[in-house]
């Protein structure tokens, strides 16, 4: 027996010095010779588990069992081994065994926690990573699969304390920090999550996940050019990373590079030409650049990968809706929705969508932007239900903007003259801007604010949190249920008054938004009040607020003059011009023998939408030489193109708004056909405002009789085009210390009735 042990002494040695094959070659021989020896047996079953030989290694932890039944160690070596085969159930016998012989054994508790944790027994295997921890404070591994359980329950707080804990105690384990910033990012903590990747990444250069996370994480706090970078570098360690070119592909995109994110997702589909989110993604981009068709080839062909794939119905709605086919839009919308029921932005593009379809009667649309708020304007459990602002009726008072449109976007237009010309003895004027597309109008934007808070990479509740440290007492949504709305943190509730105004002419649906603003030409008293959660606020003098368009072109010359024949115009989103408007044109058309239309819009760079559209024309017996059809270029010759432009025609139902403005401003007059509800008004509130109520037809008759009449007055279109500027600038449309003294005796109204009454009872505020 001496002999066997000078072995293992010499087995031991081996082993310490790295030199395993040796090490094992001579267990193997004492094993032989000494069958009984425990220890021997222990040190090969050892060896073979650091060859990764399990099956062995069971076989010599039995045979230390039989020997030593009383031996931990044995227990504990065996039920690693079973673990290893993936199989938990006998481990967690061993691991029980070995603790309960050596109940002080950390090691043990932690490995019977990750055994039940194979089993889907979380609450267990928590108690004994517990166990584990309190018998060693410094086993780091505890700390991490403890957190990783704890994670896995959706447990975020108390598995990032873990996490924090076990990159403490090993700080240079590059896996931790990963899952410590998976753990944050899904906290909404983003900022600190690609901290995190970074750590992962110094300690491990090669870590292409920690890389695609940290690219994600910089993604979403609208750091485009360093998101794009990240994933540039790991298709420089991986080029066939497919995720990280659709990831590429959708920053891109974002950062308004829609012809390099084409390029980008095109590498994506011939890696993997059936992945759903890169055919998304490059649909996007396509319908960025008016390629429409395109667009809805390749979000079928995601739907295709995965029918269930709620973002492709999505996207190819509103590809749809700008091909103007709302039914099939509101239909692919709708699945959206049926896919995912908290798809809140599918949603609010459903709602946006039905203001383009005429039959839909004012009740039911309501009733799908209530069901829009039943399920996505809930506020979390833990909000604030009083508010701790000053009750002083005549105080300065803190207005907040909220919009993801302060950028060169038509509600950044009519903010712009607002920002500047508030009274600051008055109001401290806030914007909380969800920007990712930042240009030169953002800069003036936040030249104008009295402060500036980036919000598009916080959470709703962050967000509200923000707004309540700032103390606003007016918080003022500037989206509705437009692109990049934040509607759900406004049931939140955090100012005590809320108001919707400018982005979208229809109610929110929400019992928190407390007013929205119109006027009564958009709204007139007692027909559309009903369908609304707000109170609707009727400003005098109108709506709107024109700023002069900055390098705008001079007025040009009535094109008639030179033509001989009348032009007409549109250049609102090709959406709005549906087959029913479509017929009504065709009419006028006809009506005017020598006439021609040119419309433009984005959508009308896509040749094949072109086609459908000169085809529709052509349904109503207008050849197609009489129509023209232009994408959207730079701003001063979307401007310019006004110079070919005698009269306007307003779509219907869903009225010109911005584009109205510009042409009227252009010297070009426009006619509307006035409908029922606030969307469907826009042109009667601005031809209102400005003093040109013959503009506005009352009936489709009406709006042919108008058109057909005015094409056929030279004169009086050469006087309209003279003097219309000039109008505008002499009119409540264009008077911003108007517009804004009356915005801010309504808020003054508002704050008065909140500091009179409980918190949070709506009250009523005189019309101004």
């Amino acid at each position: 027996m001496h002999g066997v042990n000078d072995a293992v002494k010499q087995v031991i040695e081996l082993i310490q010095s790295g030199r395993l094959q040796e090490a094992r070659s001579l267990c193997e021989q004492r094993c032989r010779s000494a069958p009984d020896h425990a220890q021997a047996w222990f040190l090969l079953g050892a060896i073979h588990g650091q060859f990764g030989q399990f099956s062995e290694a069971e076989t010599c932890c039995r045979r230390v069992v039989e020997l030593e039944p009383l031996m931990p160690a044995a227990h504990y070596n065996l039920g690693v081994a079973l673990l290893r085969q993936n199989r938990p159930n006998e481990a967690v016998t061993s691991f029980t065994r070995a603790v309960q012989l050596n109940p002080g054994f950390a090691e043990a508790f932690h490995d019977l926690g990750n055994a039940l944790q194979m089993q889907g027994m979380l609450d267990a295997a928590v108690e004994n990573y517990r166990k584990a921890i309190d018998l060693n404070p410094s086993l780091a591994e505890a700390y991490h699969n403890l957190a990783r359980v704890l994670h896995q329950q959706r447990r975020l707080d108390a598995a990032i304390d873990s996490y924090r804990t076990a990159v403490r105690c090993q700080p240079d384990n590059a896996l931790m920090h990963f899952n410590l910033g998976t753990a944050l990012w899904e906290q909404g903590a983003i900022e600190a999550a690609a901290q995190s990747c970074r750590e992962a990444i110094r300690i491990k250069p090669d870590f292409v996940e920690a890389h695609l996370n940290l690219g994600a994480a910089l993604q979403c706090l609208g750091r485009f050019d360093e998101s794009s970078e990240t994933y540039r570098r790991v298709l420089g360690m991986k080029p066939d990373a497919v995720e990280a070119h659709v990831n590429l592909g959708l920053v891109l995109w974002q950062s308004g590079r829609s012809a390099e994110a084409i390029e980008s997702c095109a590498r994506a589909i011939a890696l993997r030409p059936g992945l759903a989110p890169a055919h998304n993604t490059m649909a996007l981009a396509l319908w960025d650049t008016g390629r429409l068709e395109e667009a809805a080839e390749h979000c079928r062909a995601a739907l295709a990968g995965d029918p269930s794939f709620a973002e492709a119905h999505n996207t190819l709605a509103t590809v749809l809706k700008d091909q103007s086919r709302p039914d099939e839009a509101i239909a692919h919308y709708r699945e959206a929705i049926a896919l995912d029921p908290s798809f809140a932005r599918a949603h609010s593009n459903l709602l946006f969508t039905l203001n383009y379809v005429e039959t839909l009667d004012g009740p039911a649309v309501l009733q799908e932007h209530l069901r829009w708020a039943q399920l996505h304007a809930v506020a979390s459990q833990g909000v604030p239900s009083s508010h701790e602002n000053d009750r002083d009726p005549g105080r300065r008072l803190r207005i907040g903007y909220l919009s993801p449109d302060f950028y060169q976007h038509s509600v950044a237009l009519f903010i712009e003259p607002i920002l500047a010309a508030h009274d600051r003895a008055q109001v401290e004027v806030y914007c909380y801007a969800n920007v990712t597309r930042r240009d030169a109008m953002t800069d003036r934007l936040k030249g104008l604010a009295d402060h500036w808070r980036d919000i598009a990479a916080a959470s709703d509740t962050r967000v509200a949190e923000l707004i309540r440290e700032d103390r606003i007492d007016i918080l003022v949504d500037l989206a509705g249920h437009t692109a990049g709305n934040r509607l759900p943190l406004f049931a939140h509730r955090p100012a005590p008054v809320q108001v919707t105004y400018l982005g979208y002419l229809n109610t929110t649906g929400m019992a928190a938004m407390d007013y929205r603003f119109t006027d009564a030409w958009c709204d007139p008293p007692g027909v559309s009040d009903d369908l609304h959660t707000e109170t609707l606020i009727r400003l005098e003098g109108g709506l709107l607020c024109l700023g002069v368009p900055h390098d705008s072109p001079e007025v040009g010359a009535l094109p008639a003059l030179r033509s001989g024949f009348a032009t007409f115009g549109c250049f609102n989103n090709s959406a709005k011009i549906t087959p029913d408007v479509i017929a009504l044109w065709g009419e006028i058309l006809r009506s005017v023998p020598d006439s021609h239309l040119l419309l433009k819009s984005k959508q009308f760079a896509d040749p094949v939408n072109r086609r459908r559209y000169l085809g529709l024309f052509g349904e109503q017996g207008i050849e197609p030489a009489r129509v023209e059809l232009e994408g959207v270029g730079m701003w001063r010759e979307y401007l310019e193109r006004h110079h070919r432009v005698d009269i306007a025609l307003d779509p219907f139902p869903y009225a010109g708004g911005t584009v109205t403005c510009h042409a009227l401003w252009m010297g070009v007059p426009v006619i509307t056909l006035a409908g029922r509800l606030g969307f469907a008004r826009t042109g009667v509130s601005i031809l209102s405002a400005i003093g040109l109520p013959e503009l506005i037809a009352d009936s489709r008759a009406d709006y042919v009789a108008k058109v057909v009449a005015l094409a056929r007055d030279f004169d009086r279109l050469e006087r309209l085009r003279v003097g219309l500027r000039a109008r505008m600038q002499d009119s409540p449309l264009m008077d911003s210390r108007r517009c804004v003294a009356t915005l801010e005796k309504s808020y003054r109204q508002m704050w008065r009735r909140w500091c009179e009454g409980p918190d949070g009872l709506r009250t009523p505020v005189d019309q101004v």
